[in-house]
């Protein structure tokens, strides 16, 4: 995504410190394409639409236009591909928007190699920018 014209992942600095909840965390919050962003872009996976994401006016100490985990929070583990289309979408698509985002699933064959019947994986990252490990 980080080379294709006018489409980007749209990203927050502000982190749970600022007392607000956990889930604000710096890091991705979306995606913009063509300038549409938030609710305007349409996600699916494995084409069932996510419903859209609904504000936290409801938490008295989060910032105005702040969505807590919604339909974008994604672990990218679990995705073969990501299909982008920007400008507008197919009717054949889950969401017929402006732009949409559409993931795929990883099948038994993406973990299986030829003539095995188990897989078996294990994932571990350092994050400089908290010092955190991340297991999983």
């Amino acid at each position: 995504m980080r080379y294709e014209p006018l489409i980007s992942a749209t990203g927050a600095s502000g982190g749970s410190g600022n007392g607000k909840s956990g889930f604000d965390r710096g890091g991705y919050t979306g995606y913009n394409i063509r300038g549409m962003e938030s609710n305007r872009v349409g996600i699916d996976v494995d084409g069932i639409a996510q419903p859209n994401a609904t504000g936290r006016g409801y938490v008295g100490r989060a910032g105005l236009n702040t969505f807590g985990i919604g339909r974008d929070y994604i672990d990218p583990y679990m995705y073969g591909s990501v299909d982008i289309q920007s400008g507008a979408t197919s009717t054949e698509t889950a969401n017929s928007a402006i732009g949409n985002v559409s993931f795929r699933p990883k099948s038994a064959d993406d973990y299986l190699r030829p003539g095995k019947t188990s897989a078996f994986g294990y994932r571990s990252g350092y994050d400089s920018a908290d010092r955190s490990w991340h297991n999983g």
